[in-house]
């Protein structure tokens, strides 16, 4: 049985990690991401070691660009078998000195864009027995100083 993962911000650091961890491992991988010239080498790095990638552009603090990409991915799969949210972005000054607009920047995309896409594939997620949900996120009180940290939930639940 062939399995698919979407990857958001599969275009660099850990995302484009996950994508080809994945792909290595026979999934059928789709990177949705700002950046098309990134993602498209994570594509060809995947296709050059032979596994199967695309990428679709998504912005997942718009909820037309997600529905834009749910539809796209029903009429190439029929299903999603791993959503993996790592989207995300950090800032880099100290709480008391960050403006309000920065911190409204970062949780919308770290937060609620991780919400917008489990809320658009719940839908489908739940009525399958395998579907998994995995979020990455960055450890910034680590001793590493902000370093990205994987910490991963896979769970065929979303809460």
């Amino acid at each position: 049985m062939n399995k698919n993962v979407l990857v958001t911000g599969g275009a660099s650091g850990l995302g484009e990690a996950l994508a080809l961890h994945y792909a290595k491992h026979n999934f059928e991988v789709c990177i949705a991401d700002l950046n098309p010239e990134r993602a498209n080498k994570v594509v060809d790095n995947i296709a050059k070691s032979g596994g199967k990638a695309f990428f679709l552009p998504c912005d997942i603090t718009n909820e037309s660009d997600i529905e834009t990409l749910k539809q796209q991915l029903q009429s190439r799969w029929d299903k999603v078998d791993v959503l993996v949210n790592n989207a995300g972005v950090a800032t880099g000054g100290a709480l008391e000195f960050e403006d309000i607009d920065q911190w409204e920047w970062v949780l919308n995309i770290n937060v609620l864009g991780m919400v917008r896409m489990c809320r658009a594939y719940d839908e489908t997620a739940r009525c399958r027995q395998n579907s998994q949900y995995c979020f990455t996120s960055r450890d910034h009180s680590s001793p590493a100083n902000g370093q990205l940290q994987c910490q991963q939930s896979c769970s065929s639940q979303l809460f």
